[in-house]
């Protein structure tokens, strides 16, 4: 999914981004001779923060200690 960052905004680790040029059609990648592309980019308007909680159901405010957590519902494992 993307999402559309704020001016001066930082990302967390193993996140990527890519600079919009709005005329350009679309953006192309290639990924070993196939070729993808990104249309229909659709703005939420939000870049609401993940909901994290421990395996124990609390809410955590960060994940600094490596362990499992549970980010949007999905299990995580953090090793930092």
């Amino acid at each position: 999914a993307f999402y559309r960052a704020k001016v001066g905004s930082t990302l967390s680790r193993y996140k990527a981004y890519l600079q919009w040029n709005a005329t350009l059609p679309a953006v192309s990648m290639n990924f070993g001779g196939t070729q993808t592309s990104v249309s229909n980019v659709v703005e939420t308007g939000t870049n609401t923060p993940a909901a994290v909680y421990g395996i124990d159901g609390r809410k955590c405010s960060t994940t600094q200690a490596k362990g499992m957590y549970i980010v949007n519902g999905k299990k995580r494992m953090l090793n930092p």
